[in-house]
């Protein structure tokens, strides 16, 4: 009778466990440097980008939710000089037209998100320099935010400076959560700006992460991702980007100036060869002249005087 009670109890917790859908994490596991040598690796193969996209766009506009689908290209060129961000850009189009660009210009020093469709159009854009400084009326998805979903922009190597990765092991789920820190602009405090989920439990080899969450400059998580479907690049050898990338907000602190509520990209077509004008990341040149309601998001921040 024991055996048979002990044996209904055990039963009875798997089934509860497997209901919740617990189950015990691996005691192996790989080193966050072993992590950051595989998605280098991986990076270093795309020096340029050139993509289709499928783009779906929620923005809010005069306290209405606009659902937005189309097609679009998307670009991305590094820069020889590391402490220069790539420039990039996600072009929505239409009949021939571009109706949206979310994009940062290296040229210019900018990041930016325009649209223009239904009789209506705005631009916000601020200092590349800025991103992220106290007192900014930050938007909650920059061109930043994005390029970091992509997975093919290198992560930083040395732990003892800033920026910097470190990482910490979730169990519920099973994963390596590999958090981005960074110095924010003239304070120079150490913040979060974003963690990385890799699937613990995976046997395949390189690893690679299915979300990313993003971080006020107070610390509060405002952004999911979802990152599926990796495929590889033409051109690029054995590198692999993914191929249906979602980001949507989390919390939403309340920012009048901040348009973009949710994004959804499908891309095909992935490529590094060298066949798009690199005048398409610029920002003032591409504006539509009809877009008359554009912001400066840090017009009242000045940067240190060391800097100027």
């Amino acid at each position: 009778m024991t055996t048979r009670v002990q044996k209904t109890l055990v039963a009875a917790v798997l089934a509860a466990v497997v209901a919740a859908g617990g189950c015990a994490c691996p005691e192996q596991h790989v080193s966050l440097q072993t992590l950051v040598q595989e998605h280098n690796a991986n990076a270093a193969q795309v020096p340029m980008l050139w993509a289709r996209a499928r783009i779906e766009l929620t923005v809010a506009r005069s306290g209405l939710l606009v659902p937005l689908a189309t097609d679009g290209l998307l670009l991305l060129a590094k820069n020889s000089n590391p402490n220069v961000p790539p420039g990039f850009v996600l072009i929505g189009r239409e009949l021939g037209h571009d109706i949206f660009r979310i994009g940062s210009s290296p040229q210019e020093g900018v990041y930016y998100f325009w649209y223009q469709f239904g009789g209506s159009g705005q631009a916000v854009w601020g200092r590349t320099a800025m991103a992220g400084a106290p007192g900014l009326e930050a938007i909650p998805l920059d061109p930043y935010q994005l390029l970091a979903l992509l997975g093919i922009t290198e992560l930083p190597k040395d732990g003892s400076r800033l920026p910097a990765v470190v990482m910490s092991m979730c169990t519920s789920p099973c994963a390596y959560v590999v958090s981005y820190i960074d110095r924010q602009p003239i304070t120079g405090n150490a913040l979060f700006r974003r963690e990385a989920y890799i699937d613990w439990t995976k046997d395949q080899e390189p690893l690679r992460p299915y979300r990313i969450d993003f971080f006020s400059p107070d610390g509060r998580r405002t952004l999911k991702s979802g990152l599926k479907s990796y495929r590889p690049i033409e051109g690029a050898s054995t590198a692999v980007m993914p191929t249906d990338i979602s980001l949507s907000t989390v919390s939403w602190p309340g920012h009048p100036n901040s348009p973009i509520r949710s994004i959804r990209f499908s891309l095909s077509e992935m490529t590094v060869e060298d066949k798009w004008d690199r005048s398409s990341l610029l920002f003032v040149e591409n504006l539509p002249p009809g877009i008359v309601d554009v912001i400066q998001l840090d017009k009242n921040i000045s940067p240190p005087k060391d800097s100027q």
